[in-house]
């Protein structure tokens, strides 16, 4: 069982270190890849690559070994950086959605400008860093058990239950999952029905044009936002259960012990996916990664 968690964090760790990495450089290093839209995908993958440092390989270990041995640093540390770096990534999501409303089905001149993502982006990690404030100050470290079988375990201390079942549903939940998901889809909603009530792409909207290599990356980022909606429901739908339901304490320990380290491997394998989706879908990315691999091998010639 140790070896196919190995495998299966360790999978998941390479893909979102090297990928996001390579989005990042890519990004920075391509001319016709410095838009807004892509400021904010290179801001996305900063998110994944800190989940990937901070997060994998800690939460593997934890897996495989009963208690928390990691002290109570980073018993803070730990589920703050990835709150903060979840809550980036989905409002990040967000940003991209209405850019791309803006331009898509009103003025091409009312989408967001470089100055302003960078303030977007700004206040985004600000406005994560605080609103994951308190998972910083109440997850603790202390001892389970008596005696010689006492052993350091890692959770929320709260003042009370219905504090702790508050900041779930309404930061966490609707925070940074539901209610900024449904602004995303509603978004792409109203660019799907303006696109697809005219007879073609390529057809004249008010002051733009669509054309199939801006509907391929609508198709990118419907995918992206697709996949981040479906690697973190598990891991909520679990928590819900925990906090609200009524099932018997034996019923969902059992669900926990089963459920609980694929939910988790499932919501961290979302960092390590957005590089390959975009290779599939932009023909510019692709060329960029190629570009990487030769440099890298050291070929000076890049691929056409």
């Amino acid at each position: 069982m140790i070896i196919i968690y190995g495998l299966a964090y360790g999978l998941i760790f390479l893909s979102a270190i090297v990928g996001n990495v390579m989005v990042i450089v890519v990004v920075v290093t391509t001319p016709c890849l410095h838009t807004q839209t892509n400021l904010f995908i290179a801001n996305l993958a900063v998110a994944d690559v800190l989940v990937a440092i901070f997060c994998i390989p800690i939460t593997f270990l934890h897996e495989i070994y009963s208690g928390w041995p990691f002290g109570p640093v980073l018993c803070k540390m730990t589920p703050y950086i990835q709150g903060v770096a979840v809550c980036v990534s989905v409002y990040n999501l967000a940003a991209i959605a209405i850019d791309r409303l803006l331009a898509i089905c009103f003025n091409p001149q009312m989408r967001i400008m470089r100055r302003g993502a960078c303030l977007i982006l700004g206040l985004i990690w600000v406005f994560s860093f605080a609103l994951m404030l308190p998972w910083l100050i109440y997850f603790q470290q202390f001892d389970h058990g008596a005696g010689q079988q006492a052993v350091p375990v890692c959770h929320e201390v709260w003042p009370s239950l219905p504090a702790q079942q508050a900041y779930f549903f309404v930061a966490i939940f609707l925070g940074t999952y539901l209610l900024p998901l449904l602004v995303t889809f509603s978004c792409y909603l109203l660019i799907a029905w303006r696109v697809w009530h005219r007879r073609a792409p390529g057809v004249a909207m008010g002051n733009g044009v669509i054309k199939h290599g801006k509907l391929n990356v609508i198709k990118m980022l419907v995918t992206v936002v697709v996949m981040f909606t479906f690697s973190w429901l598990p891991l909520h739908t679990m928590y819900l259960i925990l906090y609200f339901s009524n099932v018997e304490t034996g019923v969902i320990t059992s669900i926990f012990e089963i459920g609980m380290p694929l939910a988790h491997w499932l919501e961290l394998s979302n960092s390590g996916m957005n590089a390959f989706i975009y290779s599939f879908f932009s023909g510019n990315f692709r060329r960029g990664f190629l570009r990487l691999w030769y440099c890298l091998r050291g070929k000076t010639k890049p691929p056409r």
